[in-house]
């Protein structure tokens, strides 16, 4: 948005639209599974055309040269960078959360799951490697904006006004996206005993969990506040970093879950499923301890917290429940 008004690259009026933001987005899903989608529908297909014009345009200007050095402050510092990337794929099992309120939910999963993180990756990385390799590093490192910086470079400054206003929808689908889980989230936990219950109820008009969207809307607002402890970038990053680290944690226990399944319970896999379960889970463990290694400890510090927080009030209605 400091791109049409240069305001918002100080803090308080950034955090002041992102609250604008954040709000307008949980009163569109506090209406509805309904009203949600169609806002997700709309800026999915507005952020994708923006983002393939870019990366097309800037096939001409793409060098080689510009990829070099590959790791020029060493290849230790790849590690956050890595990290970051697991990021935008973040969210690709999130198509399961509202499948309550899906029609034909199984083939629906499985072909949003599937297809959104096959076109999310294509897009990403046609886009990445044109911006990395049409410009010098030098020109967009520490950039909030290096794809409009990339699209000013090869078009002038209009070309600047067309990635921006892709990048602002894309941003308005993104969290509209994670307002919908993030508020589904809570009240399936609350309704299977490990949250509390006031989490499951829904409106009788929408069948929205309005008191889950409202206090997922709250932490969502707390976080926006790291925009005073330093830059917006480095806000962005270390709120991007911590979501991942948790979300790595559930994928881990995910990865744990498998091997002890396929011991535990034969029956209910295949002969090649269970010759492959070992060799995955500890695949993706590894990948794991990767992208965890480049968070820093700020973030870990953050991850266990954030662990540690839920566990009193788990024991506490286990005790209630027995």
């Amino acid at each position: 948005a400091a791109v049409f008004f240069p305001v918002f690259r100080s803090p308080l009026p950034a955090f002041l639209l992102a609250q604008a933001l954040l709000w307008t987005l949980t009163a569109v899903n506090c209406a509805g599974i309904k009203a949600g989608g169609a806002v997700q529908a709309v800026t999915t297909i507005l952020k994708i055309v923006p983002l393939l014009i870019l990366a097309v345009i800037l096939v001409p200007h793409a060098e080689v040269q510009n990829l070099l050095p590959l790791a020029p402050k060493g290849w230790g510092a790849l590690f956050p960078a890595i990290a970051l990337v697991a990021w935008p794929f973040l969210g690709a099992e999130t198509a399961t959360i509202p499948a309550g309120e899906m029609k034909d939910a199984k083939r629906t999963i499985r072909r949003a799951a599937f297809t959104g993180l096959g076109v999310a990756a294509f897009i990403y990385f046609a886009v990445a490697l044109m911006v990395a390799m049409a410009l010098p590093s030098s020109d967009i490192a520490g950039s909030a904006s290096p794809m409009a910086v990339a699209a000013r470079h090869v078009l002038g400054p209009w070309g600047e006004d067309f990635v921006t206003v892709g990048a602002l929808v894309s941003v308005a689908g993104i969290l509209n996206g994670w307002i919908l889980i993030a508020g589904r989230l809570p009240q399936a936990a609350a309704r299977d005993g490990y949250f509390p219950r006031v989490f499951e109820r829904l409106s009788p008009a929408t069948g929205a969990p309005i008191p889950a969207l409202i206090v997922s809307g709250v932490v969502a607002s707390l976080l926006a506040s790291t925009y005073f402890w330093g830059s917006l970038l480095a806000a962005y990053n270390f709120i991007a970093l911590a979501a991942t680290a948790t979300a790595l944690i559930a994928i881990a226990m995910t990865c744990f879950a498998l091997a002890a399944l396929v011991r535990r319970e034969p029956e209910k896999f295949r002969p090649p499923q269970r010759l492959r379960a070992p060799f995955f889970a500890a695949v993706g463990l590894g990948v794991v301890a990767i992208l965890l290694r480049g968070s820093g400890w700020q973030v870990w510090a953050f991850t266990v917290a954030v662990i540690l927080l839920p566990i009193p009030f788990y024991f506490w209605s286990r005790r209630g429940s027995s």
